[in-house]
């Protein structure tokens, strides 16, 4: 595999194995695979297919059974949890399916979390998540808890607070899985603007199939190995809809 300093996510020779009872489970074997930055990848596979296991490998939140894993060229595998978290806060925004915002907390509340690890003044922090959700259509909705925003608007706060430490990647696990049709492709419009303006690196599991025709590159996976890897040409119609941000 050829690490370039275009490559931003990549992994050598990745297993994953877990013991159940007596019985070994192969989630991941021998997976290659090199992201470079600035594309929209998706992961597709069956429920089993190994895809969030391989994300969470390639992203520090697993530690794969054996092989190698970089992100901007350092070694994940080999670093401590104080390094990896350092790392995943500087250089990963992660959005998930069930949101996690903390109920208690308002919109603002939450996308601020993000700045008290980055030891940030609150008056920076307010500034920060402010400007975030305005820029995500939230600006009605600073003081609003989870309970009273709807599932669309909750997934945008995620991205929101995601966003707060400018990483260069966004990662998202079945990021319209709560979501229904129409607020899940308004997401998905959102994350592949974040790619085409801000040219952020975005890495999306999901099993959904709607999903993949705002990526780059569709790669799929079935019983812990890549089985196709396929490069998207993306025509100027596609461009001008993926671009579309709706409220």
């Amino acid at each position: 595999m050829d690490l370039t300093r275009e490559t931003i996510i990549a992994g050598r020779r990745i297993y994953k194995h877990f013991e159940l009872g007596d019985q070994v489970v192969k989630a991941l074997n021998g997976v290659d695979i090199a992201v470079p930055a600035g594309q929209f990848a998706v992961i597709m596979g069956a429920s089993g297919s190994g895809k969030s296991t391989l994300l969470y490998s390639l992203t520090g939140l697993d530690v794969p059974t054996s092989g190698q894993v970089y992100v901007a060229g350092k070694r994940l595998d080999q670093m401590g949890q104080k390094q990896l978290a350092h790392m995943r806060g500087a250089m990963i925004g992660f959005v998930f399916q069930g949101f996690y915002l903390v109920p208690t907390m308002t919109a603002i509340e939450n996308v601020m979390l993000s700045g008290m690890f980055a030891k940030h003044s609150r008056t920076v922090r307010y500034k920060r998540a402010a400007s975030l959700l305005r820029m995500l259509n939230l600006g009605e909705r600073l003081h609003h808890r989870p309970n009273q925003l709807s599932g669309g608007q909750q997934q945008r706060v995620a991205i929101a607070r995601a966003l707060y430490n400018d990483p260069p990647i966004i990662v998202a696990d079945e990021p319209t899985g709560a979501l229904d049709s129409k607020t899940g492709e308004n997401i998905m419009r959102m994350l592949r603007q974040l790619c085409t303006h801000q040219k952020k690196t975005v890495l999306i599991v999901t099993h959904d199939p709607a999903v993949t025709k705002y990526a780059d590159r569709v790669i799929n996976l079935k019983d812990g190995q890549i089985i196709e890897d396929t490069l998207k040409k993306v025509t100027q119609q596609q461009e001008v809809h993926q671009q579309e941000v709706h409220q």
